[in-house]
């Protein structure tokens, strides 16, 4: 739990250049595409973008400045946060190039056509990895950040709250508000593939941080916030096989009276800035990422971390005893002590923290990253090949079968300044509903024969200025069918 040397040095912070993405992220990012055969060719692209499509449920295509989806990508709401996050990032970058893929927004980050195969043909596009960095596909930012305007007023809402309350006016107690269920299952539950306790970790974690506010309720304020949602497995009457996740005296006496550990009522997030420290605790469904840590970083407090081998798409950039501490059990209560008694500790800490949401979280900063990963995968695909060809992406979606597809173009959600309500209530329930305009594989198509025809009328112009007035009559006219534009008297 030592702090890294020479942390003493004020944070480089560098906001004239956060919208660099960070080096150790870019370098973790083109590893993750390192297992999926590389594409050369255009014909590459054209397989690439076939199997991507002829799955509506994965699909998003991003095509002159649009991004589309079928109407069967948006039954998840977290699909639809997904493709509302991107559109914002198209409408306000214009250099977002064409690309397609596939995205799958489950919290554990597996993907049924990433899963199994030794060498799979392509990625999905995924929010976290429940088992670690080695995990198959490729990460991007969770859909919570809901647009890039909405999450820039969150932001500066949640910092000027912060600014009001002064580090040594702030209670001294590690925090935590949520939820702790129960995912047992029977083992023989066909809707299960896994053990009984396969998606107990992460309420397993959360149960043993709340225990510790029962034992140190002067350093941890850990709980549940309604008791209808403090619901932790019986380990008597629901055991976990191998003796996995076992409880202290402490977390068999609160599962029992859940009144112990429970807050009444949710805690909106500039709340959370009256508490020195705050704690990231993985996730009730499946251990994995938690939502909650998208804010914690910009709140002014010393963010710890309770020990897990989760990963997002920005943890290459963290570092432990730098920018955050980790803790478990046996460590939290410490660790809040520890930090009471060096203050100099908790500064650094509190500075690395601000420094992350500057560089690496600030709207920018996202959209920057998902650039990036929408550039490597450009290349990776060989997908520039087909889709900035738009006499081929023509050729391409003229003779795609689109018979059963529901093709829907995104809209950014615009919103007035000032219009933004930044409550807890509106937050946890934004943009679940997404507006959308019908488009087609014909529509797709004809936007690319427009833009082949004038490509076309361009180099025309060119040839016809370069050969001289003479020798016009040997340039093809663009009212001939394509397949016959060749120059007259070529053998």
């Amino acid at each position: 739990m030592r702090l890294h040397a020479g942390l003493w040095l004020a944070a480089a912070c560098a906001y004239d250049q956060h919208k660099d993405v960070d080096a150790r992220i870019r370098r973790a990012l083109k590893k993750s595409l390192e297992p999926y055969p590389k594409g050369e060719s255009k014909d590459d692209a054209v397989h690439y973008l076939r199997d991507v499509l002829s799955f509506p449920e994965s699909a998003v295509l991003v095509y002159d400045h649009h991004v589309i989806v079928d109407r069967r990508f948006l039954r998840q709401e977290k699909n639809r946060k997904h493709a509302n996050f991107l559109a914002s990032i198209v409408a306000k970058q214009k250099s977002i190039k064409n690309a397609a893929y596939a995205f799958s927004g489950n919290s554990t980050g597996f993907c049924g056509r990433d899963m199994g195969a030794k060498r799979a043909p392509y990625p999905c596009l995924i929010i976290a990895k429940a088992y670690g960095a080695k995990q198959p596909g490729v990460l991007v930012p969770n859909p919570y950040h809901q647009d890039l305007d909405y999450w820039s007023a969150l932001r500066d809402h949640i910092k000027a709250r912060a600014s009001s309350r002064p580090w040594k006016s702030r209670l001294p107690l590690v925090f935590w508000r949520g939820n702790v269920l129960d995912r047992w299952h029977a083992p023989d539950d066909p809707r299960y593939a896994g053990d009984s306790c396969e998606n107990e970790f992460g309420n397993h974690a959360r149960l043993a941080a709340m225990a510790e506010s029962v034992l140190h309720p002067d350093l941890v304020d850990v709980k549940c916030f309604s008791k209808h949602k403090c619901r932790a497995r019986d380990p008597d009457e629901r055991p976990c096989p191998d003796e996995q996740y076992l409880y202290s005296d402490t977390m068999r006496r609160v599962q029992r009276n859940s009144s112990l550990i429970t807050d009444h009522g949710h805690v909106a997030k500039e709340n959370y800035t009256r508490y020195k420290y705050v704690l990231n605790l993985p996730g009730s469904t499946s251990g994995s990422y938690s939502r909650n840590l998208n804010h914690l970083w910009f709140l002014g407090s010393v963010v710890l971390f309770w020990k897990a081998r989760f990963t997002e798409w920005y943890f290459p950039a963290l570092q432990e005893g730098a920018t955050h501490l980790t803790v478990d059990s046996s460590t939290l209560a410490d660790a809040v002590r520890m930090l009471e008694e060096n203050s100099k500790d908790a500064k650094v800490l509190r500075e690395r923290a601000s420094d992350v949401d500057h560089r690496i979280m600030c709207p920018s900063c996202l959209a920057a990253y998902v650039s990036e990963v929408i550039d490597e995968v450009r290349a990776h695909f060989a997908l520039g090949k087909l889709l900035d060809d738009p006499c081929a992406t023509h050729a391409f979606f003229d003779a795609l079968n689109c018979q059963r597809r529901d093709l829907v173009i995104i809209r950014a959600t615009a919103r007035p300044a000032g219009s933004f309500d930044v409550s807890e209530f509106m937050h946890r329930r934004l943009t679940t509903n997404t507006t959308f305009a019908k488009t087609t594989c014909h529509e797709i198509a004809s936007r690319a024969h427009l833009q082949c025809r004038q490509r076309d009328r361009s180099i025309l112009g060119w040839l016809r200025a370069k050969l001289g007035g003479w020798h016009t009559a040997q340039v093809p006219s663009l009212d001939e069918p394509p397949g016959t534009r060749r120059l007259r008297g070529a053998n």
